[in-house]
C-alpha cells in the first residue's frame, strides 16, 4: 500500500507542484488549502505524513500542528516554509512539527525528507547518535528535536 501524505498549502500552485512530486515518488497524496480543512483531513484520512505550509490565512500551520497534537494526532509533520530563522524553526518544533523543509526546495528533496520524517525511529537509537528512541525527531540540520510527550509515531 502506498504511503498516504496530506499536503496543506493555501497556494494552489505550490500544493499542485508538491502533489505532483510526491505522486511521482509513489505516494498517495491528498490536498487541503487551509487550516480547518487540514485538521479535518488529518482526522479522517489517517495520513502517514503531513506536509504543512506555515503561512496560511485563518489559522496558520503552527496552529494546525498545535491542534493536531492537542487532539492526540501523532502523524509526523514536515513544515514547508519560507521562514528560515532559528526562532521560526523552534516555534514550529514546539508547535509539534517534526522537521522543516525550506522554500524554495528542489523537488527531489521532498520525497527523501518525507521518508526520513515519516519513518519510525529505531528503538533505543543504537549506532547513529542522530537516531533516537520513539518520539524523538531531528531537525534539518541534525540537531535533536525532542518530543517525548508524543510517544512513538503511529504506523
Amino acid at each position: 500500500m502506498k504511503p498516504r501524505v496530506l499536503v496543506v498549502d493555501d497556494d494552489e500552485r505550490i500544493a499542485a507542484s508538491v502533489r505532483r512530486a510526491l505522486d511521482y515518488a509513489g505516494y498517495n497524496v491528498s490536498v487541503a488549502h487551509n487550516g480547518p480543512a487540514a485538521v479535518a483531513a488529518a482526522g479522517s484520512g489517517d495520513p502517514d505524513l503531513i506536509v504543512l505550509d506555515v503561512m496560511m490565512p485563518g489559522y496558520d500551520g503552527l496552529e494546525v500542528a498545535r491542534r493536531l497534537r492537542r487532539a492526540g494526532n501523532n502523524t509526523p509533520i514536515l513544515m514547508l516554509t519560507a521562514r528560515t530563522s532559528v526562532p521560526d524553526r523552534v516555534d514550529g518544533l514546539e508547535a509539534g512539527a517534526d522537521d522543516y523543509l525550506i522554500k524554495p526546495f528542489a523537488h527531489d528533496e521532498l520525497p527523501g525528507q518525507g521518508t526520513s520524517v515519516a519513518a519510525p525511529p529505531p528503538a533505543g537509537g543504537e549506532g547513529d547518535p542522530h537516531l533516537r528512541g520513539p518520539g524523538d525527531r531531528r531537525c534539518v540540520d541534525g540537531r535533536a528535536a525532542r518530543h517525548p510527550e508524543r510517544g512513538a509515531h503511529h504506523a
